[in-house]
């Protein structure tokens, strides 16, 4: 039997629409290619951020992502799974207000 990651294949640029300016971004594919396995036999590879080094990303987000993580740690207990996550933590919101994308 053929190892499945032997069996990769890339689209063409016509098989397929990338809608950049949807949040979240969309991919359509015109014609749907077989799958390599019954289950997760399709895979597609993303590349996002802000480059390949963690010291890429802009100091105001990581601190927000700090103060988020903190957050939730602090209260993981006081609530059940289900009405996770309960809030965000005072000023996470003016933390990455300059990187969220508005609508009009």
């Amino acid at each position: 039997m053929a190892d499945w990651v032997s069996w990769r294949c890339t689209r063409r640029a016509g098989d397929y629409q990338v809608d950049t300016l949807s949040r979240p971004a969309r991919l359509h594919i015109e014609r749907r290619p077989e799958p390599l396995r019954s289950m997760n036999g399709i895979e597609i590879d993303l590349s996002a951020g802000f480059g390949e080094a963690g010291t890429d990303v802009p100091d105001l987000l990581k601190r927000a992502v700090t103060l988020l993580v903190a957050h939730w740690y602090e209260f993981r207990a006081a609530y059940g799974a289900a009405d996770q996550p309960v809030s965000y933590p005072g000023g996470y919101d003016r933390l990455i207000a300059g990187y969220r994308d508005r609508r009009l």
